[in-house]
């Protein structure tokens, strides 16, 4: 295309005038470009509407799907409540089985530890009898596990001035970074001047105790072993002794608060118990097995009271969670369709009626009768009779008060009103719960691949992209037009300068009398 206007052009134009000029040229062939970005932008905002609404129907979808379920869903849950949950915790599925139970804590499970006898902290004995070497301690647990640990005493000598607690610390540490030995170790300071030596089991109850502990000593840098005297020197060899607080030679054992004797028993270690009369004895702390569907965690000795029940206030909730996100969605449908004469309060889906529909469908959904039966007594419900209401706005109105009265009512109320929401049939509507219709309705809509709601969005998305590329392909020619632009331009300006200098020189010629 040439430029065949010319007559507002000036030879002698800036660069300021000539963009100027070609902008003009221009401005024709860049109406298609901002049409077509206005489509994007538009398109953006019906993707983000539509977006937001599949969200909320998304959230819908979850909560309907776990009220209709009957077995799992939200009518089974349980709740449970504990006088005094410092003597025990409890959890419970939706299996539990409901009741009121007291719980007397005897004595709970622990872990055996055993403490040696008093020993100088600042003497040399042991650095003396140990300094220089390297031991390998076993210890061996009651359930059959046994584990080695190796201590490098190589470095504790008198030479580098050494004490007995250098001996202790280095054992405790040796004992602490060994992996799964299934003890660890502390040394205890009782006074200023004295400290022992603690090992104790990891895990609580007599399975996990200590059985017995040996030790090996090593001169020659660990390559022989040899029968060491560390248990006796530490009055540790002999397991089966309860440790006497008021000796200081005392070593042994540690009996638990309350146990008392002279010899040890295992199974003062273990949780003692009395479930509603039932003994309790177990090697830990929980109870799995003492209520159906509950896990009895104990925490300290002590008396409580365990009350399990049906969590009511969970369904209603759910529900009212429901009733809340259909409110919520009719009120973002409602104003992305409104299709007022008022261009400006137009929404952005104007005029969609599938995407108004849905509201009509759910509705539907939530109040169309459905027909229960127990045992011999057949029931129908309808939304109304159920609390759920709306007006002619489709705002909706939920007292659930109704329902509440019911799942605490009678068992077979109980079992109507969940056989109303969750009973799902072979001929599906409208004989299926409403919860149950409502998870397959809201499914057709945010379903990953064939929802409607997923649909529209993918198609969109595929219009925006067949515009980008249409917007790709005009800017192109757009740059095309402007090049051959700046070039004619470009011709026409040399061509004046030329004519200006021609005049310039015939000027000279014929002395100024042209």
């Amino acid at each position: 295309m040439m430029i065949s206007n010319v007559g507002g052009f000036n030879p002698l134009a800036t660069r300021e005038m000539v963009d100027k000029y070609i902008n003009a040229l221009l401005a024709p062939a860049r109406k298609p470009i901002d049409l077509l970005n206005n489509q994007k932008t538009q398109i953006d905002r019906q993707v983000k509407a539509l977006n937001e609404i599949k969200s909320i129907l998304s959230s819908m979808k979850d909560l309907a799907h776990s009220l209709a379920d009957p077995v799992l869903g939200a009518w089974r849950d349980k709740q449970v409540s504990v006088s005094d949950d410092n003597v025990a915790s409890v959890s419970v599925s939706s299996s539990a089985t409901e009741g009121i139970w007291e719980l007397q804590v005897n004595r709970v499970a622990t872990a055996h530890r055993v403490i040696s006898k008093e020993i100088t902290k600042d003497d040399t004995s042991l650095v003396d009898a140990y300094g220089g070497k390297k031991l390998k301690l076993t210890f061996n647990l009651r359930d059959g596990t046994t584990s080695t640990v190796e201590v490098d005493l190589s470095e504790i000598t008198t030479d580098n001035d050494s004490k007995n607690v250098d001996v202790l610390k280095k054992i405790a540490d040796a004992i602490n970074s060994a992996s799964g030995a299934g003890v660890k170790a502390v040394v205890i300071g009782t006074d200023p001047d004295h400290v022992r030596l603690s090992i104790y089991a990891t895990s609580v109850g007599s399975e996990k105790a200590i059985d017995s502990m040996s030790a090996e000593e090593s001169t020659d840098g660990g390559s022989t072993y040899s029968t060491s005297n560390l248990w006796s020197d530490l009055a540790l060899d002999d397991l089966s002794k309860v440790f006497d607080p008021t000796d200081a030679n005392s070593g042994g054992s540690i009996a638990p608060e309350g146990e008392s004797g002279t010899t040890f028993d295992y199974d003062w270690l273990n949780l003692d118990a009395v479930l509603s009369g039932v003994p309790i004895k177990d090697t830990d702390n929980t109870i799995s097995d003492g209520i159906l569907g509950a896990t009895i965690t104990v925490k300290s000795t002590g008396k409580t009271t365990i009350s399990i029940r049906k969590n009511v206030d969970n369904v209603i909730k759910k529900i009212e969670d429901f009733m809340n996100k259909f409110t919520e969605l009719n009120a973002k449908i409602r104003a992305y369709t409104f299709a007022g004469s008022d261009k400006a309060e137009r929404g952005v889906l104007a005029n969609d009626t599938s995407i108004r529909m849905t509201l009509y469908a759910i509705r539907e959904a939530m109040t169309a009768a459905v027909k229960v039966t127990v045992g011999n007594e057949t029931e129908t419900f309808t939304g109304e009779k159920l609390g759920i209401s709306f007006d002619k706005e489709g705002n909706l109105t939920f007292d659930s008060s109704i329902i509440r009265n019911m799942l605490n009512g009678s068992e077979e109320d109980r079992e109507k009103i969940i056989k109303a929401f969750t009973q799902s049939t072979e001929n599906g509507d409208p004989e299926d719960g409403i919860f149950v219709r409502l998870e397959k309705k809201l499914e057709t809509y945010v379903d990953s691949v064939s929802g409607l709601f997923t649909t529209r969005i993918n198609s969109l998305n595929k219009r925006k992209d067949y515009i980008d590329e249409r917007i790709k392909t005009l800017k192109k020619m757009l740059d095309v037009k402007e090049q051959m632009y700046r070039e004619q331009l470009g011709n026409l300006m040399a061509m004046s300068m030329e004519l200006k200098q021609q005049v310039s020189q015939m000027h000279s010629i014929f002395g100024g009398t042209m």
